[in-house]
């Protein structure tokens, strides 16, 4: 390998990449390589070659992980359109992996794309759809739950009520009896 050149000041290094090789490429070959990569710029690879599975399991985690981003109460259109955007941008970048380290054919790997960005897409309607069911059912639990503290409110009240009327039935009824008592000359003894 040639000596490379200098970077300019206000270049940046490449901080991830994917070597397209030959069938006829060697391991040896590749360790050289990342060892070059590693001495020149410091950058690591990984100890083990992604394989087509790890590419796919990490899109699904980056997926997930957009699906599961929390809902706004407002702005629910603009998430989803952030979160489609995102979807799409993740599944573009495994469709360039796919291509650049695997020997599937162009239509194929476009079709799983397609297929996993139309998944993806579903997921998150579903979501804004199961977190406006949700909003809906709270509002009913919280009207459900006003109406059952008016009825409580009311039944208290109601038997509040009830309770001033019995007492004045009976303060009504306690001065009567002392003033029959009165006109017929009756007197109740006093306690000493």
């Amino acid at each position: 390998m040639p000596k490379p050149k200098k970077m300019p000041k206000n270049a940046e290094p490449i901080r991830e990449g994917v070597a397209v090789i030959a069938e006829s490429t060697t391991m040896e070959q590749m360790k050289s390589l990342a060892n070059q990569i590693e001495q020149r710029w410091g950058i690591q690879g990984s100890k083990e070659p992604l394989t087509v599975k790890d590419l796919i399991s990490l899109t699904l985690s980056r997926l997930d992980k957009e699906i599961n981003t929390p809902i706004p109460l407002l702005k629910r259109d603009e998430w989803q359109k952030e979160r489609n955007a995102k979807a799409k941008e993740i599944v573009t970048t495994l469709q360039s992996q796919l291509l650049s380290v695997s020997k599937l054919q162009k239509r194929k790997i476009k079709d799983v794309g397609k297929k996993m960005y139309i998944d993806v897409k579903q997921k998150i309607a579903l979501a804004v759809e199961t977190d406006r069911e949700n909003m809906a059912l709270r509002q009913r639990i919280s009207e459900l739950d006003e109406r059952a503290v008016a009825r409580e409110k009311n039944r208290a009240n109601a038997a509040e009520r009830k309770v001033q009327e019995q007492t004045l039935r009976g303060d009504r009824e306690e001065k009567r009896g002392r003033g029959a008592n009165h006109r017929s000359g009756h007197h109740c003894p006093m306690p000493a």
